[in-house]
């Protein structure tokens, strides 16, 4: 039997958008779950989880978890959130729950898993990455490759093209998703 939690990954290479459309669905009014375990880190908007913490930086959510803590907060995640029948949907955005391990453990819960990836034209993209500031061209060309490896392990990921589109628009293209609309 599926659970009804959903989980949902949000998913695209650095500053194609993830953080400021996760940012529009948070608006101003969401919390960061504070643990005593401090490379625990969710976001909670009504009866939405949201990996990492938001804080209005750069790097935000996902970003906010340590490089080796993924395994550590999907653990948390499973144990405490995921049960919980007051969360219906947990979005998993950006690279650091991106493994092929963290997305077999999720399938072993039965439950229904979205991947959603986010691309942008590879000018607009760059002219991004530049105004982020320092991030190597060597790493985020493997980002690029992890991205493409990940989306592969779905039979279908939903794509959407952050180009032109703001956020306010991806972040409705989300929460279609989040409300079980996929068209």
């Amino acid at each position: 039997m599926k659970s009804k939690h959903k989980i949902i990954f949000v998913v695209g290479e650095p500053a194609s958008g993830k953080t400021s459309a996760i940012r529009c669905i948070l608006g101003n009014s969401y919390t960061n779950l504070m643990m005593p375990e401090k490379s625990i880190k969710f976001s909670v908007k009504n009866d939405i989880v949201f990996t990492g913490h938001y804080t209005g930086k750069t790097y935000d959510g996902s970003d906010t978890v340590p490089f080796n803590g993924a395994q550590k907060n999907f653990d948390y995640w499973r144990d405490n959130i995921y049960p919980s029948k007051k969360y219906k949907c947990t979005i998993f955005d950006g690279d650091r729950f991106s493994y092929r391990k963290i997305l077999e453990q999720m399938k072993s819960l039965h439950t229904d898993i979205t991947c959603l990836l986010l691309h942008c034209d590879d000018v607009v993209l760059n002219d991004r990455q530049e105004k982020r500031g320092v991030q190597d061209r060597t790493w985020l060309k493997t980002r690029k490759t992890k991205v493409r490896n990940f989306v592969n392990m779905f039979p279908i990921a939903y794509t959407y093209d952050t180009t032109i589109n703001p956020p306010e628009d991806v972040a409705k293209f989300i929460v279609r998703h989040i409300n079980g609309k996929t068209n």
